[in-house]
């Protein structure tokens, strides 16, 4: 079960970048990649929009969702240790 931000992170990571078949927009609100870039009017685009994945094939497109979510979980971990000192 789906809790927060890193359980998100970590199953676009364990479902090698695909998150299409699982998630839905209650779980898209909360994921961290649904505010990569900010819009100029202070929203944000989606996380497609953000990484440009309509350029991209399926696999690449997978790939880089991937290494994102890799990204973000390394940087919540090290916000982590830095809360913790």
């Amino acid at each position: 079960m789906i809790k927060d931000e890193q359980d998100i992170l970590q199953t676009i990571v364990d479902k090698d970048g695909s998150c299409t078949k699982w998630a839905n927009k209650s779980i898209c609100a909360m994921c961290p990649m649904s505010k990569l870039k900010k819009r100029k009017d202070g929203g944000y685009y989606s996380c497609f929009e953000a990484m440009c994945a309509a350029e991209l094939t399926e696999e690449e497109a997978d790939r880089r969702y991937k290494q994102a979510a890799i990204k973000l979980l390394q940087d919540m971990s090290i916000e982590d240790m830095l809360i913790k000192e």
